[in-house]
């Protein structure tokens, strides 16, 4: 540390409060962190929103309420209501946080209250009588707040002079996302003031676009905080190939049959992870289940103790927080194998290792997952990342010929070093889904709204359905007027009909994203989990770490009695969908086709081999000249698009229109030639035409994710609905001008 920063350090520690000081001192910190250096002097000198962006365990909460918490005590006179409202996505975290929290409240004096779906009504009661301190909060219980004590909303909040909104790239996109951004709206609104925002991330892309999310009106007020060396700070990597045979299936039809790859990934996490505290991330529950119960089998066969677990939002909370609690101060040895239930700032303690197997598809969520290790002074985060490959792949499958998951996941690595993140989606969308939870609950909240009302709060130019004119939010109320969810009452007031009355009465209505049907698994009449699909159990199955007997399942009751088995048994399956794959990773991967050097990260000699492979049968097929492969024996053709999830699906729906058949995957389109015109006249017809209406969709609409209240659209709305928000028709044409132009093979276009 230089002398110039030790001053600032200095000069910075004494803008504090005094207790905080003391605070500061009883942890033994010898310093502030350069981001809460840079916070402190944001916050106190301005009153500004900020966006603070540091790595996981960055020191981002601390730099938060430090000079918040020292704003509230140079106050003259006392507040009235929370003083601090702190935001996150997952009762875990808050559960997790509250205890940080509390400690820093303790020396400043001030109350830490929780409030969410696990905290009692007694609890609750006592904070909406006295509210005062901080309060730390989910979206959905906000929600239930608004609708079930929608009058005192000004009472509780009348002198809150900061929201903190904890892992706020998670916010950016997403229902979860627009429904915050609608609540803090209407926030505002009861309070006829605007409260300050300070959001935390760990990666943000685009900042420019993060910032337009925070303050729409003037988004260039909100003040970035970034810690910019930890950000671009060394990274090492390994990736590891392992071969699947083609002649095997992915799923297997015995209870104890393990493929090669399978086994092959097994070992390598045994070997790396034993006797440490580890996570190994995957792509889903299944996986979660499937290594945690292969990695525990291999522990018995060695007769050592098991030290391999499964984590994620389908295991009973009990589970979930001891697993937490044993990562975080146990001596025992744990390797915990999640989905992204851990990928968020749940502190676990220090991680030795974080292990990747399977396709993350976001660089965002790789750069979390790899922040939690390396946190000692010094140290270096690493990340084993473990990726399957077909062996032997044919020409006649194209994609699996070029290897292109594995691609994927060398690009993911490469952009993750070069600490380059995906840009927030690009605003526009009508969400209105979203839209007619919200236009429900401010009617519940008031009892009784007119038009005129609901669109002024709702689609005000700060909030997240400003793009919903006067026009198409007559055409809603029309339709949810035919639908019974409201209906007129008096003087061009609406209130709730009678299926309206029955959504907003339930807990679940408080959620703006869909949840699933879920079956109690209970053993020995404890709750173990939830199970979304018992149509796809055996007799035996493998869940929260156990092989389980499956003795009843109740379809009235939904709950399926279990009791444990010695072994045996595959996990149940799960509902979800793969996560998009953005246009700046598909640009990686062009380019990584293109460029015959190494990536600069350490490779197995398998992968070193899959990736020349790769390569050589990526000029074979010939996409180095051209964007468009026939396979004679198939009938089939291949689209090289360069482009990620969104676009490629935009492009597959408009192909369909036109009476082809294709189908969609990161980079490139499947397409079969029915018609007597190829692909290539298709492509120049869309080329030079317009983005097409809202109508296109009807050949298409089984391709889509529907959201919660999609079902209560009529099909004019849902069309638009999709089209604005899942696809990005407009940027067509321009991909058909790259496809059909031979420059974009050996330069493929930049991610927009």
């Amino acid at each position: 540390m230089t002398a110039d920063t030790k001053e600032s350090n200095k000069l910075a520690q004494k803008r504090l409060a005094a207790p905080l000081l003391r605070w500061i001192e009883d942890e033994e910190w010898q310093y502030l962190r350069p981001i809460q250096v840079d916070a402190v002097n944001a916050i106190l000198d301005t009153s500004e929103d900020q966006i603070i962006c540091a790595a996981t365990a960055g020191g981002k909460t601390e730099a938060a309420f430090l000079p918040l918490l020292t704003q509230l005590l140079h106050k003259k006179q006392a507040p009235s209501g929370f003083s601090l409202v702190y935001v996150a996505p997952l009762k875990a975290l808050i559960n997790d946080q509250v205890q940080r929290v509390k400690k820093i409240c303790t020396y400043a004096g001030v109350p830490a209250r929780p409030w969410h779906g696990d905290v009692s009504s007694s609890l609750k009661q006592k904070a909406r009588q006295n509210p005062s301190g901080v309060l730390l909060i989910t979206p959905e219980s906000l929600e239930a707040l608004f609708m079930g004590a929608g009058g005192s909303i000004p009472f509780l909040f009348r002198d809150t002079q900061a929201l903190i909104i904890d892992e706020w790239h998670i916010f950016l996109e997403g229902t979860r996302g627009v429904h915050l951004r609608s609540l803090l709206c209407r926030l505002d609104q009861a309070l006829e003031r605007r409260i300050r925002r300070v959001g935390l991330s760990a990666t943000l892309g685009d900042l420019r676009l993060a910032q337009e999310y925070m303050c729409p009106e003037d988004p260039q007020s909100v003040q970035i905080i970034e810690d910019k060396e930890k950000r671009k700070a060394p990274l090492s990597a390994k990736l590891t190939a392992h071969l699947r045979s083609p002649f095997v299936p992915q799923k297997s039809k015995g209870y104890h049959h393990v493929h090669p790859h399978e086994r092959s990934i097994t070992s390598s996490i045994f070997n790396e992870a034993r006797g440490s505290k580890s996570l190994v991330f995957v792509p889903s529950r299944y996986l979660s289940e499937r290594y945690a119960s292969l990695l525990k089998d291999m522990c018995r066969r060695r007769y050592i103790d098991n030290e391999f677990f499964p984590h994620h939002g389908c295991l009973s909370k009990e589970h979930r927080q001891q697993l937490e609690k044993e990562l975080k101060s146990s001596s025992k040895f744990r390797t915990v194998v999640c989905t992204r239930t851990l990928e968020l700032g749940i502190d676990v303690g220090d991680i030795d290792k974080v292990i990747q197997v399977g396709c993350a598809r976001s660089v965002s969520s790789l750069r979390q997952r790899i922040g939690r290790s390396g946190r000692e002074k010094g140290a270096v985060p690493h990340l084993d990342y473990h990726e399957v490959a077909l062996q032997d792949p044919s020409p006649l499958k194209a994609l699996d010929f070029i290897h292109l998951n594995f691609m994927i996941s060398v690009a993911l690595i490469a952009l993750l070093q070069e600490g380059c993140y995906e840009p927030p989606p690009s605003k526009g969308a009508l969400h209105l889904s979203t839209l007619t939870h919200q236009i429900l609950s401010v009617i519940c909240e008031r009892r009784r709204t007119t038009a005129s009302t609901l669109y002024r709060i709702l689609c005000c130019a700060e909030g997240p359905f400003s793009q919903v004119s006067k026009e198409l939010f007559k055409r809603l109320l029309l339709n949810l007027e035919e639908r019974s969810l409201i209906r007129p009452f008096s003087e061009g007031a609406y209130i709730l009909g009678h299926k309206g009355e029955s959504l907003t009465s339930h807990y679940s209505f408080y959620a703006s994203f869909k949840t699933p049907i879920q079956y109690e698994v209970k053993e020995n009449g404890k709750l173990i989990g939830l199970i979304e699909n018992p149509g796809s159990l055996k007799k035996l199955m493998v869940f929260s770490g156990k092989s389980l007997k499956v003795k009843n399942i109740s379809q009235r009751a939904k709950t399926i009695l279990v009791e444990e088995k010695d072994q045996g048994g595959l996990p149940p399956s799960f509902f979800g969908r793969a996560g998009d794959v953005h246009d700046l990773v598909m640009a990686k991967v062009a380019e990584l086709y293109q460029n015959p050097k190494a990536p600069a990260y350490s490779m197995c000699p398998s992968s070193r081999k899959i990736l020349k492979e790769a390569r050589e049968n990526f000029r074979r097929l010939g996409f180095h000249e051209k964007n468009i492969h026939r396979c004679k024996e198939s009938g089939r053709c291949v689209v090289a698009t360069w482009k990620g999830s969104v676009k490629n699906l935009s492009l597959a729906v408009w192909l369909k229109h036109l009476g082809y058949k294709a189908s969609s995957t990161p980079g490139f389109l499947h397409v079969i030639e029915e018609t007597p015109a190829p692909v290539e006249k298709a492509l120049l017809r869309i080329s030079t035409s317009k983005a097409p209406s809202p109508s296109i969709l009807k050949k298409s609409l089984p391709l889509f994710e529907k959201e919660k209240f999609h079902s209560h659209l009529n099909t004019g709305l849902l069309y638009e609905d999709i089209m604005s928000s899942q696809l990005n028709m407009a940027a067509v044409p321009q991909m058909c001008r790259e496809i059909l132009s031979p420059d974009t093979t050996t330069h493929p276009p930049e991610a927009a």
